[in-house]
């Protein structure tokens, strides 16, 4: 076993070396290009049939959500925000 190399340990390079600005880059230009891919998957996820398989995820985050809650919401609140989500399912239908 003496002469095999097993691996290499090192140590993380000096903060001098790591990128400004953490995991997302402060570039503009980077932006734009993100936003659209996420539009187009969105556009592609959107389509005819395709979101009643989220159906069950948005039931369990609503569970997730109330039940992780510190006490029971506002029923004027909850009662307009279910009038308004309704009322912009039903414009966004009809385009």
């Amino acid at each position: 076993m003496s002469g095999r190399k097993w691996g290499y340990a090192g140590t993380w390079p000096p903060r001098a070396a790591a990128p400004i600005g953490g995991l997302a880059p402060s570039r503009p230009a980077f932006w734009p290009p993100l936003i659209e891919t996420l539009r187009a998957w969105a556009r592609a996820e959107a389509g005819a049939g395709r979101l009643l398989p989220w159906m069950p995820v948005a039931f369990g985050s609503g569970i997730a959500f109330y039940f992780a809650a510190d006490h029971e919401p506002v029923l004027s609140v909850v009662a307009a925000l279910a009038i308004v989500l309704c009322a912009a399912a039903v414009l966004l239908r009809r385009q």
